[in-house]
């Protein structure tokens, strides 16, 4: 049993040599597909002389055929996909666990727990994402946020305590960097063109422009998407799509709005726990100067703690909301 890890870049001169460092510890060679770096990408590939195969490739706005391309040229029975902007944390008695999991598993995929650095001081959990799976012809599809086609019910989660993704492409410099933000809207733009009732796209779409704040627009796109899962169903995004539309609503300012539309989405079982909701509530009534309900929800967060097994942003069940506990207690104070 071997691994091929497989990925696309382009400039990424400051990340792919970690990347390949720590990839490379699990994965037994790799496949990189490079869509037209002008910088010292390649020449670093090359370093890494011939357990790396590097193939050129033209690109045609579409990350899905992009990948798939890496995929056709992988040898391995089974293969792990990374950003070049990534690293994967799993130390040398992890990885024995990680091979031992991959031999005696009956899944197709395993999921591996990736952590979005947004800052030197803020860390977001992101849940699971499908990145390590058999190597049997599956393709990715969707010209951008690229999904692979196999069944969700035939993945597993692996241990977030035994192996991780750290994603660095969240964090403004990076995207700054890279101009994602107009890269991104254009391909996402005409994909809607195509399916202007696919939940999905109306998701990123209003992530896009939440991430070029502009929160207005953001908030009717993700309105679409909330309206038209509903209609057809989500996927395994729905979570941080009702996080991201509370939060956009509390950023436009309408508390009472965000507060109403948070306690109905808690009414669903599955988001219980889902501790950055309780909060949120907790902050818009804390602007609202309504400090009791403030305290509440923020004691509720502490009752919940860290959940792992939600897009959560890191602090949100113990030491953000005690900051935010501190913080209502002195304006409870100071209007004595």
């Amino acid at each position: 049993m071997s691994i091929t890890l497989c990925m696309i870049v382009k400039d990424e001169e400051k990340y792919i040599k970690n990347c390949l460092d720590s990839a490379l510890k699990l994965a037994d060679n790799a496949v990189i597909v490079d869509t037209g770096s002008n910088d010292k990408t390649k020449e670093i590939i090359k370093g890494f002389g011939g357990k790396v195969k590097l193939v050129e490739y033209t690109w045609n706005n579409n990350f899905a055929q992009a990948r798939n391309e890496s995929l056709k040229y992988a040898d391995g029975g089974w293969i792990l996909v990374l950003d070049a902007d990534e690293i994967l944390n799993c130390n040398k008695d992890n990885i024995i666990n990680i091979i031992n999991i991959i031999s005696t598993t009956k899944a197709e995929a395993l999921n591996i727990p990736i952590t979005n650095v947004l800052s030197e001081e803020n860390n977001q959990n992101a849940y699971v994402y499908m990145r390590l799976f058999k190597n049997k012809g599956y393709n990715y599809y969707r010209a951008i946020h690229e999904q692979i086609n196999i069944p969700i019910n035939k993945s597993e989660n692996l241990n977030r305590k035994d192996i991780e993704i750290v994603h660095y492409g969240y964090t403004q410099e990076c995207i700054n960097e890279k101009n994602k933000i107009r890269r991104n809207l254009d391909i996402l733009l005409w994909e809607l063109n195509e399916n202007p009732e696919d939940s999905f796209i109306n998701y990123h779409i209003a992530s896009t422009y939440a991430a070029d704040k502009n929160y207005s627009e953001a908030l009717q796109f993700y309105i679409k998407s909330y309206e038209y899962g509903l209609k057809y169903g989500f996927g395994e995004y729905y979570y941080i799509l009702v996080k991201k539309m509370c939060k956009c609503i509390y950023i436009l300012g309408d508390y009472n709005l965000c507060i109403q539309f948070s306690n109905n989405l808690l009414l669903d079982a599955k988001l219980k726990k889902f501790v950055d909701l309780y909060f949120i509530i907790a902050e818009s009534y804390f602007k609202l100067r309504d400090y009791n309900n403030a305290i509440a929800y923020t004691s509720k967060c502490l009752e919940i703690g860290e959940m792992e097994n939600y897009p959560t942003l890191k602090g949100r069940g113990s030491f953000l909301a005690e900051a935010l506990l501190n913080e209502i207690y002195e304006a409870m104070s100071r209007e004595l």
